[in-house]
């Protein structure tokens, strides 16, 4: 009896242990991003920092900026994220999208929403062709999924899905093993270049996954500063108020608020 019950309460363990999900977008995390010439010379580099809160509809998200220069001066909005029982979403100009599922099996179809904005093509749609697990260099153990992108052509001389020459690796916790935090996967709207995820540290500077150079010290500057004010006003998309909106809806401590013209709150 006693056997039975150690061997049932392993089992529960490791299915909560492994029901746990490690979440995209967490405080102080910080993607290097390569912008490289067919994978070689590197043009420019991408840095992505997570950083503070944002209340829309009554869903909280992670502010994640972005910037193309090393000292991560000059940090702009690039979009708002947030993780939900394993599934990460963004929100982009009011809209939100689902950045991955990392419930997917095997064979599953995933619609790519995100994809649909900037591709030629009619629809878009993802399917995973396996899912395995890695050891990131935080010492966790991550789920990988490897996914085929197919494209659906209706201009084409024979209209239907098309493989598309560039599948794509998820990690869970970490995004897409190459573009990290981006959503435009199209190459050639990059002229050419082929991006690479150099590195990705969390708060406090340690290394989680890729080459780790030269991003150490980007991590560690990416939580530095003054810490924001609690009193600080945002509109729904993020974006920091200097004064309160004489009308409309704003975010204040996490909290929105209707502000009505001619009324004195």
């Amino acid at each position: 009896m006693k056997k039975l019950f150690a061997l049932l309460f392993l089992l529960a363990f490791f299915t909560n242990v492994m029901s746990q999900h490690h979440p995209v977008f967490e405080e102080g995390k910080c993607w290097s991003v390569d912008m490289t010439k067919w994978g070689e010379e590197v043009l420019y580099t991408s840095t992505f920092v997570v950083r503070g809160d944002s209340v829309v509809n009554g869903k909280r998200y992670k502010k994640v900026y972005v910037t193309h220069k090393d000292d991560l001066k000059d940090l702009e909005l690039y979009y708002l994220g947030r993780d939900e029982k394993g599934v990460a979403y963004i929100l982009e100009d009011e809209i939100e999208y689902c950045f991955f599922d990392f419930n997917l099996r095997a064979g599953d179809e995933f619609v790519y929403e995100l994809g649909t904005r900037s591709s030629a093509a009619d629809d878009c749609k993802w399917i995973v062709t396996d899912v395995s697990s890695i050891e990131t260099a935080d010492g966790l153990i991550r789920k990988c999924f490897d996914v085929e992108v197919y494209e659906y052509w209706s201009d084409a001389e024979e209209p239907g899905w098309y493989k598309a020459p560039y599948p794509f690796t998820y990690i869970e916790g970490i995004g897409e093993a190459d573009n990290g935090l981006f959503v435009d996967y199209c190459i050639s709207c990059t002229g050419g270049g082929i991006r690479k995820l150099r590195c990705l540290h969390n708060v406090y500077g340690n290394h989680i996954y890729g080459t780790g150079e030269n991003c150490n010290k980007l991590s560690v500057d990416a939580t530095k500063g003054e810490q924001e004010n609690e009193g600080a006003l945002y509109d729904l998309k993020g974006n920091k108020l200097n004064i309160k909106p004489q009308n409309g809806v704003y975010i204040q401590a996490g909290k929105k608020y209707l502000k009505k013209r001619g009324s004195s709150f």
